[in-house]
């Protein structure tokens, strides 16, 4: 998997070699070059490795077809004996999970891209559609939110701006996703009863979103709360948060301040603080 696993001409080319940690192996090297000039060809003079395992080199080249890429500062040699360059040398694109795995066919629903060679400014489309709000967080992940697509599989492709481009064949499925509605829409703050119903509803829905998100179901206390008989606890309220939050770090999405931060045991549960979980929810839906 060499960049360049031949010589580019009959001057010099740099090169750049991993060993592995005992220095008995080559684990990857490549040539970097071109066909060199009347001076002499390619030289680097120096390396570097970054927090992404990127491999960094300086140095320099009269060649007039040095392995520039599309979109660099300068692209091709300047003239005179020599130009200096700088190469980042780091993996191929390649995406390698999308979750959640599916979502509606409406569009909107907040993805999370992983894989290796993201780079600032890349595109994501779902089935050929351009996804929005694109956020290239590292070089590994990137959030999206899915467009609006007809029903079925669809791949989902990363492009960078020198035209890389990863494929995961199949990695998103649209489907027809029911609206999520709530019992008392919007709570009336000092006005809304809390009641069981609330809460089942929003049990209901963060356990469809950790599935979508390849979570398992939460095991909340009281599994089947009823009406006028179960009495609403703090250690409901904090389970759903629970819950809701390992969904949003599964998103890779800053998880939810919620107020107050604790609920203590004999806390009255608010109006507010099921408003609070029912917009996080609707957030990732």
């Amino acid at each position: 998997d060499a960049i360049q696993p031949a010589k580019a001409g009959t001057n010099t080319d740099a090169f750049t070699s991993l060993l592995d940690p005992t220095g008995a192996a080559l684990l990857y090297s490549s040539f970097l070059g071109g066909d060199g000039g009347v001076s002499g060809g390619d030289r680097a003079f120096g390396l570097a490795l970054d927090s992404a395992g990127d491999v960094w080199l300086a140095g320099q080249t009269d060649s007039a077809n040095f392995p520039a890429k599309p979109g660099a500062f300068q692209i091709t040699h300047g003239g005179g004996l020599f130009d200096g360059f700088v190469v980042k040398i780091g993996d191929a694109v390649s995406v390698t999970s999308v979750l959640p795995t599916s979502g509606s066919t409406a569009g909107g629903t907040a993805v999370t891209v992983t894989g290796t060679g993201f780079m600032s400014g890349a595109t994501v489309t779902f089935g050929g559609v351009s996804a929005t709000a694109v956020s290239v967080v590292s070089p590994t992940t990137i959030t999206v939110s899915a467009p609006a697509h007809a029903l079925g599989a669809v791949n989902v492709v990363v492009m960078n701006l020198d035209g890389q481009v990863g494929t995961l064949a199949g990695g998103f499925t649209y489907v027809t996703s029911p609206a999520l509605t709530f019992t008392d829409d919007p709570l009336q703050a000092g006005v809304t009863r809390v009641k069981a119903v609330h809460l089942t509803e929003l049990r209901t829905a963060v356990n469809t979103l950790r599935s979508r998100y390849a979570l398992t179901n939460f095991s909340f206390t009281d599994p089947t709360l009823t009406a006028n008989v179960t009495k609403v606890k703090a250690v409901h309220l904090t389970e759903l948060r629970t819950a809701l939050a390992q969904v949003y770090t599964a998103a890779s999405r800053t998880v939810p301040t919620w107020n107050p931060g604790t609920i203590t045991v004999g806390s009255v549960i608010t109006a507010a603080q099921l408003t609070e979980l029912r917009t996080a929810t609707r957030a990732l839906w």
